[in-house]
């Protein structure tokens, strides 16, 4: 496993378990979809790890600035038509994707975690 700092150790754990994923070999179609899965499940769970770090950032950030925009935008024709014994069959498609993800962190806010008074 290897560590960098600044990164929260369980995306680090899930990046690790990505790359030895990825890197496995199989003999069979089933071990393949086997693999794949694997991998899928490994990539939303890093995902999901990812969001919790930017969340923990934000919140002890002292100045914040977000900027997002996301989009996805298909489009798609058919046509056909006919003139003097000839027809036209036309088929068109557009696909239009945007996706833009700034976040901006300044300060931090002490962390001050709450402990229980033991008696």
């Amino acid at each position: 496993m290897f560590n960098i700092i600044g990164v929260d150790p369980l995306i680090t754990e899930l990046a690790s378990r990505i790359i030895k994923a990825s890197e496995k070999t199989s003999s069979s179609e089933e071990e393949f979809i086997k693999q794949k899965k694997e991998l899928a499940l490994l990539e939303d769970q890093a995902k999901v790890a990812q969001e919790v770090a930017i969340a923990n950032r934000i919140e002890s950030a002292t100045e914040v600035e977000i900027e997002e925009y996301y989009g996805n935008i298909g489009d798609g024709t058919v046509g056909v038509s006919s003139r003097e014994g000839a027809v036209t069959l036309g088929v068109g498609g557009s696909k239009q994707n945007v996706t833009k993800r700034v976040y901006k962190f300044s300060g931090m806010e002490p962390i001050v975690k709450k402990s229980e008074d033991k008696k």
